[in-house]
């Protein structure tokens, strides 16, 4: 399942570097897939925030 990027976070780009399917929204809007929602609470340390939101994404 594709992930949407609703937002223009680093960790967007660096999954699409990884190989990692990340959709616009426009482009999602065209697909027949159903939406997904997930909400998860990151509360690492500053020092681990990127990594530990790339290991979230990568669920």
């Amino acid at each position: 399942m594709p992930l949407v990027a609703h937002n223009t976070l680093p960790t967007f780009d660096r999954l699409r570097r990884d190989g990692i399917t990340v959709l616009s929204p426009e482009r999602a809007a065209q697909q027949e897939i159903r939406e997904l929602h997930v909400g998860l609470l990151n509360m690492m340390p500053d020092a681990a925030l990127a990594a530990t939101e790339r290991q979230f994404y990568r669920l």
